[in-house]
């Protein structure tokens, strides 16, 4: 009985990650692309994105020495 139940619980561990292993990739085909937001300086010195709304940019300070 002990031999069984080690066996199942084996199982149990490996089915899982065989599958990951025979589709290498198989999880990244499956994520949705990270959005991107691009913005364009306005002649006004605004920025605005593709569909003209306005952005306030502003460099956050986080305490780097260096920049």
């Amino acid at each position: 009985m002990a031999v069984l139940s080690i066996l199942v619980a084996m199982l149990t561990v490996a089915v899982p990650v065989l599958a990951r292993v025979e589709r290498p990739g198989a999880a990244e085909a499956t994520m949705a692309p990270a959005p991107r937001l691009l913005l364009q300086q306005a002649a006004d010195g605004t920025w605005v994105d593709a569909a003209g709304q306005p952005y306030e940019v502003r460099r956050i300070d986080r305490g780097h020495a260096n920049g």
